[in-house]
């Protein structure tokens, strides 16, 4: 999501859900663990903020409000344009 606002570079929010996976035995969902990764992972040429819509579920509507703002569904292998 891209909004504009005044600031002397550009941020973007990436909003995320979490699938379930295992970690230390458990089969559910890891969203500040995928969080973290996602962090560590991604480079980007902008200031980037992932923010997990696990927790902030009603954060999905503001994101769909915004012009331009693309949302992706899926997992690995079977992503599709939703918005």
């Amino acid at each position: 999501m891209r909004k504009v606002v005044a600031a002397p570079e550009p941020w973007y929010v990436m909003g995320v859900f979490a699938g379930f996976t295992w970690r230390q035995g458990e089969n559910e969902k890891h969203p500040e663990a995928l969080l973290e990764e996602l962090s560590k992972k991604i480079t980007f040429p902008h200031q980037l903020i992932f923010v997990s819509l696990d927790r902030y579920r009603y954060l999905t509507n503001k994101f769909e409000a915004i012009p331009g703002s693309v949302l992706l569904v899926g997992g690995d292998e079977n992503v599709r344009l939703l918005h």
